[in-house]
Parts: C-alpha cells; sequence; structure tokens
C-alpha cells in the first residue's frame, strides 16, 4: 500500500477558474529495498496550476508538489496503477490518467 507524505504550495495563489493541476515532473527520491526483493518508492510530484481546460496562468503561477510512498516491486504493474489513482484521488488533476501512465514507464526516466 502507498501514503501521501507531504503536499506543499509554492508561490501565491491565483484566480480560483485556475483550480486544477497539471503535472510537470515525477521524480523518486528515495527507494527502500527489502530481503523479499520488494521495494517502497518515495516519489515527489511537481504540478502547476491550470483550470479545467489544461490552460495555465501565463505567467510561472504556484507549484504544488506531492510527497508519496508506494510499493512498485515485482507486484503488477496494473496493482501499481490502481494504487496511485487511489492515492491521487483527493487532487484535482489534468489528465491524471496520462500522468498514471507515465509514472509506470518512470524506470526509463527516473535515476534511482
Amino acid at each position: 500500500m502507498g501514503e501521501i507524505l507531504n503536499t506543499c504550495v509554492i508561490g501565491k495563489p491565483v484566480s480560483d477558474e485556475f483550480d486544477t493541476l497539471l503535472p510537470d515532473k515525477i521524480e523518486v527520491v528515495d527507494c527502500e529495498s527489502y530481503p523479499d526483493c520488494s521495494y517502497i518508492e518515495t516519489v515527489r510530484f511537481t504540478f502547476s496550476v491550470c483550470n479545467q481546460k489544461g490552460a495555465t496562468p501565463g505567467f510561472h503561477g504556484p507549484k504544488q508538489i506531492v510527497y508519496l510512498k508506494i510499493e512498485a516491486g515485482y507486484i503488477p504493474v496494473e496493482r501499481v496503477k490502481a494504487e496511485l489513482r487511489r492515492l491521487l484521488s483527493r487532487f484535482n488533476i489534468f489528465r491524471v490518467e496520462e500522468l498514471i501512465e507515465a509514472f509506470a514507464y518512470r524506470r526509463y526516466y527516473c535515476r534511482y
């Protein structure tokens, strides 16, 4: 299972129109391995703000950062995606399914 560790907002809030999070960056910041070959990743998701259509305020608006832990080792990818979907469900994320697919391919672009 996973858990949200922390969330923070950097920058000043903008208009209420921009109430959706636009995925910006996925970073694996830590990975804990266990003797049974399982591992738990600590992941930082960085988001910009946007409106419901994905339009941004046109300047460097606030960023929201979400830290979470998720079990990702040697279990079916669909189970990992379902857990990530559950963890992120409390946030209003633009095209959340694309973010979940990007997370599934993180091993190709994240440093471990």
